[in-house]
């Protein structure tokens, strides 16, 4: 047996950290949608989670929220679908404390001022 024989593989249609792990990827976001997903804590509910889909790319990524608060801090939070379609986005893995060991991390690509406000 497998950790993939428990742990949700997403049937193929989601990026999985042990796919990337160890690399780190620049893609553009292309689409932003809400989609009902299996809790992981209990099989028989659903959870409404954030979906980002990427140029160029089939696999999608289901968003933590770390990496929504980073996207909304960095791209804004009231209007997802519009402010986050277009802009490019680092993708990659990090550890955590939530169990599963690794998860994905995407955070924005921002430009970075030379100039040092104090």
């Amino acid at each position: 047996m497998k950790v993939s024989d428990f742990v949700g593989s997403g049937d193929g249609k989601f990026l999985r950290a042990d796919e990337i792990k160890g690399k780190k990827f620049r893609l553009t976001v292309s689409g932003v949608e809400a989609r009902e997903l299996d809790d992981l804590d209990n099989p028989e509910k659903k959870k409404k989670k954030c979906v980002l889909s990427f140029e160029g790319r089939e696999k999608k990524i289901v968003m933590n929220g770390g990496s929504m608060i980073a996207l909304g801090d960095a791209y804004g939070r009231d209007d997802i679908e519009r402010d986050w379609v277009g802009k490019e986005v680092e993708v990659s893995t990090d550890t955590c404390n939530v169990g599963s060991g690794y998860m994905i991390c995407v955070r924005p690509v921002v430009e970075v001022s030379e100039e040092v406000p104090f």
